[in-house]
């Protein structure tokens, strides 16, 4: 209880804050929170770990079997499938996250690989140290090529108008085929087989769940129109790897830019990095971060709306069904 009476709430931080974010929840919160910060040490948390009722970043099986008190876990990012493990399946405490707020900078890496893609610039990443001049390329023109998009949520409201921009026809897949805005016609995944003939560009931007796994494989890229590229924001395990390297080893997929791969971090020898027509750009499709809000101003919103009792309306909430 604080001074006047009022009850105190903890947070336990697993993700490290800065100075200023520190400065922002005692200006703003004042005496009403308790902060403990394990960010150093997020699996032993100990006797403190007792009173926490918010978690703020990633909270593991061991931790949270300390903390019986946890009811909201605050994730920091967008993919939460490393938080929804069967302890937390179990307890079931409120998960939010921050999709949408790295949509900006996700966007334009999705665009910066199909333009890679598309202009064949990895051929001149092989010619240009054996300083050969104007080398075989087969560059593809944008407009007039069709895009299918996986998932249509926050971050396909970017990616589109991106797309559309440069006249990219746009296909989307989303699990019921509702409308979805700048889309030319969406789909779900059983309803899109007959288009995919039609496909020049895969763009996968799908959260990681028991649903999506290797929801591309074999079939689904032998579908794709011949010499279509493979883009993947999403997850990694949304794509059969070795299905997209055969695929792309046979001549029927052009290439792919890979920020996502399964696993992560990708062991150094595994041969998505050693691929000539394989981009891996190491999951930082989101920075610079940001967008037009930050995870933590998210996680300040949320809080406010915690505070003042209204647990069911908190931004962005997880499905822990549908992991998204």
């Amino acid at each position: 209880m604080t001074a006047n009476g009022k009850q105190k709430h903890v947070i336990g931080l697993f993700s490290a804050l800065n100075g200023e974010q520190h400065d922002r929840l005692r200006r703003e919160f004042g005496d009403a929170l308790v902060v403990h910060d394990f960010s150093a040490d997020p699996v032993n948390v100990g006797e403190r770990g007792a009173g926490v009722e918010i978690a703020y970043g990633h909270v593991g099986r061991r931790a949270m079997r300390a903390m019986p008190n946890l009811k909201w876990i605050h994730a920091g990012w967008t993919g939460v499938d490393s938080l929804l493990h069967e302890e937390t399946l179990r307890r079931r405490p409120v998960v939010t996250n921050t999709r949408g707020v790295n949509a900006y900078s996700m966007a334009e890496h999705v665009l910066a690989g199909v333009l890679y893609l598309a202009r064949d610039f990895r051929v001149y990443e092989e010619t240009n140290p054996k300083g050969v001049w104007r080398p075989e390329i087969h560059p593809v023109r944008l407009e007039g090529t069709c895009a299918l998009v996986l998932g249509t949520g926050a971050l396909a409201t970017v990616v589109v108008p991106k797309l559309k921009a440069l006249g990219v026809r746009v296909l989307g897949v989303n699990t019921t085929g509702r409308p979805a805005a700048g889309c030319d016609a969406v789909y779900t995944l059983d309803a899109v087989r007959p288009h995919l003939k039609n496909v020049d560009w895969l763009i996968a931007l799908l959260p990681g769940t028991p649903h999506t796994a290797k929801i591309v494989n074999a079939s689904f890229l032998a579908a794709l129109k011949p010499g279509a590229g493979v883009i993947n924001v999403g997850r990694g395990a949304v794509i059969d790897q070795d299905a997209l390297i055969a695929a792309i080893d046979g001549g029927h997929v052009r290439g792919a830019v890979l920020d996502v791969t399964d696993p992560e971090p990708l062991p150094a020898g595994s041969p998505l990095f050693t691929h000539p027509k394989i981009m891996v750009t190491s999951h930082q499709s989101w920075l610079p971060p940001g967008g037009l809000e930050s995870g933590f101003e998210n996680f300040v919103y949320n809080l406010r709306i915690y505070l003042a009792g209204d647990i069911e309306h908190l931004k962005n909430r997880v499905s822990l069904e549908m992991g998204y």
